[in-house]
């Protein structure tokens, strides 16, 4: 017979233990020993205190629960004083160090099993107590969980379950340093929980207790002198605490919040005067613990902004206006944010704005635009947003009113000043601003703009008379300016602003300053940086969503192959016919560039790149819904940017290295075409603008699966037909197999992978192609000349 684990003993073993008669258990055999001392209480404690497994140091556990159970029975019922006084004793204290060795299990299940086994303790106490009027165990314990060391976590809860027994005010007089023992641990993360409950135990049982030493506290007249009288048992040790510098980030970050929980009613003003009392000169001590705490109270709804408006400090010889402006422009982030929480942190979110608050917002504002570091970038940005939601719905609440009440140069003034943020966020945007500060003011003017586009925004501006600025053309001018700047995250933030922008663009309604902004593109694409073509695709495509796909109709934008523009205004179309002869347009640059690379390929490269106007093509191909689309002409179009991508391929690949399934090239073979070059670094230039096509061409290709369904089956107008799709799998197929630059590799790759997901889903012969493709392309495979480079 197998041995049974020690698993499946426990049960049984507690169940034995609760099912016999507990006389049994404690009186003593022939030897002077009982079972449940001498055997099962020993076996007990090992298990608890050797075994890893967690449940079965459980089950251990509920045997010592079922032990104490039984001696409270028989104590319960025991009128013969069948157990000594020192038996119960010596009891009690072996399952207390038991509690002491395990009151720190990390398995929480454990734990909650320790502390009813505590109570149970108790119980048993009491009892003792009825029976011989004896309090030495409670008397014991108390005594040694005061002298244990305040880092140990587990001897908090029971301090908690022991505070209505002894009292809070005997405890503090049995520990006079009990309350900053306490606040100590509450500024630490892993103490804080429970540091936290057994403050709030202690507050509680001495409310009770001082409401029993005086009960007239207990009327609804006298509660402020009862929470004084409170007050002053637990502040004047946090105040010492709040204000150590070793300690204060953690008091205000752990603490502060607990104090706000159970003082919801707290008296702000005089916990800041014992704040500010402790120096005649402000500290920086003082000064965090003065701003922490408003701020917490700012965010648990006891102050607000009237609050804020009238508060002062009489020891330092200031107000809340002097206080804040030393704050606002302080070195220190952190402070800056704490000051900006103030106005961001309302209870309500249509509270409105005092004065003060627009004050230290907008000098916030002012002081904070070149924040560069990320953190503080995140903190400003949520500040930022919070205050602006503030604004935008406390000024939507209360507009109607004001201008019913006669008051609309309140509306006026929060106009003009929301204005202003706008104005001040714009002008941060000039030409030669830093890094920090461009990114910063474009993210706020971000957030600014998505907040005041709203509806609700043009009703109280129509209402006050004052329009707002964010639609004006200033701003479509800052941004475009902002899109031939180094950095890519401020042209992508730029980019989205711009996208929010209303249809026409501000300012650019008239056909001269289209017609001149679209030039400056054109020309764009024609740079052989990436930068600049990347920028010019992006301009363009908003231009071709505003003016054309945004529009019922239009007038039609001409374009020569040459980049000559003009905006036929004689000639209305319809949104979709225009852009698919934009499209036309594009192409024929296109193609006016694969001449040009035919005859001179090395000044193509650097004057008449062809990736530029194929980027503009490919941004043009990802953005447009084609399911609006479904005509001849736009059949025609697909079908000429297949074929397109397709001459490009072949131009193009002649001026890589080769590896392909078609055949290979050997090692002293010369490539075609590359003695027309007299240099190395001509040979690189090529060969980057010809990686640059041939990604251009990935990516072109994936927009067209990505953006038209197959048509697999009979339809009066096919986009992309199988025959089409064939073909762009084979090109890719190709270029993937002879492409060694590992970018343009990656993004043929992508594409490839996206054209075999969508043939694998049909249900024609499609399906098979990928199969074919892969038994080829091992069948075709030189191990020993595989190897690709990188450019870098």
């Amino acid at each position: 017979m197998s041995k049974m684990p020690v698993s499946g003993v426990l049960p049984i073993l507690k169940s034995l233990i609760q099912l016999t008669v507990p006389d049994l258990l404690f009186v003593p055999d022939s030897s002077g020993k009982d079972i449940i001392s001498s055997v099962f209480l020993p076996f007990l404690r090992k298990l608890c205190n050797t075994i890893t497994d967690r449940f079965t140091r459980f089950l251990a556990f509920q045997g010592v629960s079922a032990c104490v159970d039984q001696l409270y029975s028989l104590l319960s019922k025991d009128t013969k004083n069948v157990l000594s006084k020192q038996y119960v004793d010596n009891f009690l204290n072996f399952v207390m160090e038991l509690i002491y060795e395990s009151w720190e299990d990390p398995f929480e299940a454990i734990v909650n099993e320790i502390r009813a086994i505590f109570r149970q303790l108790l119980e048993v106490h009491d009892l003792i107590i009825k029976i011989s009027n004896s309090d030495e165990f409670l008397v014991n314990v108390t005594r040694q969980l005061l002298e244990m060391p305040w880092t140990i976590k587990g001897k908090y809860p029971i301090l908690s379950t022991l505070m209505t027994r002894i009292g809070a005010l005997n405890l503090q007089k049995a520990e006079p340093n009990l309350l900053s023992q306490i606040y100590v641990a509450m500024r630490s993360q892993q103490l804080a929980n429970q540091a936290s409950r057994l403050f709030s135990s202690f507050i509680t049982q001495a409310r009770s207790e001082l409401i029993a030493l005086h009960p007239e506290l207990q009327t609804q007249e006298n509660s402020r002198e009862l929470e004084e009288k409170i007050y002053q048992i637990w502040a004047p040790s946090f105040v010492k605490s709040l204000c150590d510098n070793q300690s204060i980030d953690g008091m205000i970050t752990y603490a502060l919040p607990c104090i706000f929980v159970l003082f919801p009613k707290l008296e702000i003003q005089n916990l800041l005067n014992d704040i500010t009392s402790i120096s005649n000169q402000l500290t920086e001590v003082q000064t965090r613990a003065i701003i922490g705490t408003l701020k917490q109270a700012r965010t648990n709804g006891v102050i607000n902004s009237d609050f804020l408006q009238t508060l002062n400090f009489p020891s330092l010889g200031i107000d809340i206006s002097g206080f804040l402006d030393l704050l606002v422009s302080h070195q220190d982030g952190t402070l800056r944010q704490d000051c900006l929480h103030l106005v961001c942190s309302a209870k309500r979110q249509t509270e409105e704005l005092s004065e003060l608050e627009r004050k230290i917002f907008a000098t916030w504002l002012v002081s904070n635009m070149k924040v560069e570091t990320s953190t503080h970038l995140h903190d400003s940005l949520v500040m930022f947003n919070k205050a602006m939601f503030r604004i935008h719905d406390s000024t939507s609440k209360n507009h109607k009113v004001w201008i019913k009440e006669g008051k609309k140069e309140i509306l006026v003034n929060r106009m003009n000043f929301i204005n202003w943020i706008g104005e001040l966020l714009v002008n941060a945007l000039y030409p030669g601003s830093s890094t920090f500060r461009m990114t910063n003011a474009l993210q706020f003017l971000k957030a600014h703009y998505k907040i005041f586009s709203s509806d609700k925004a043009r009703e109280f501006s129509s209402a006050s008379g004052v329009s707002l600025n964010i639609r004006d053309s200033r701003m479509t001018d800052v941004l475009l300016s902002v899109f031939w700047t180094d950095f890519e995250k401020d042209r992508l933030l730029a980019l989205d602003i711009l996208r929010w922008l209303p249809s026409p663009l501000p300012g650019y309604q008239s056909k001269e300053k289209l017609e001149k902004l679209l030039l400056k593109v054109i020309k764009g694409l024609d740079s052989p940086r990436m930068k600049d073509c990347d920028t010019a695709s992006n301009v363009l495509n908003v231009l071709v969503q505003k003016y054309m796909l945004d529009s019922v109709t239009c007038h039609p934008w001409r374009i020569s192959e040459k980049g000559d523009l003009k905006i036929d205004s004689e000639t209305t179309v319809s949104g979709t016919d225009a852009f698919l002869d934009f499209l036309g347009g594009l192409m024929r640059i296109i193609y006016y560039h694969v001449e040009f690379a035919k005859k001179d390929l090395l000044s193509a490269s650097t004057e008449h790149p062809i990736h530029g106007p194929m980027m503009a093509l490919r941004v043009l191909l990802e953005s447009a819904d084609f399911s609006k689309f479904r005509s001849v002409e736009c059949a025609k179009k697909i079908e000429e940017v297949v074929q397109c991508a397709v001459d490009i391929s072949k131009l193009m690949l002649n001026f890589t290295h080769h590896l392909t399934w078609k055949y290979h090239v050997d090692e002293d073979e010369e490539i075609e075409g590359s003695s027309i070059f007299s240099s190395n670094k001509d040979e690189q230039v090529v060969t980057t603008c010809a990686w640059m096509c041939l990604k251009e061409v990935s990516f072109i290709l994936k927009a067209i699966f990505d953006r038209i369904p197959i048509d697999t089956t009979p339809v009066s107008v096919s986009l992309l037909s199988e025959t089409q799709a064939t073909k762009i799998g084979e090109l890719l197929l190709e270029n993937l197999l002879t492409v060694i630059h590992k970018g343009a590799v990656e993004r043929t790759f992508n594409a490839f992978q996206t054209v075999c997901e969508k043939f694998l889903k049909t249900e024609t012969s499609l399906a098979g192609l990928p199969e074919k493709w892969l038994i080829r392309f091992f069948n075709s495979l030189d191990f020993e000349a595989l190897n690709i480079t990188r450019r870098s």
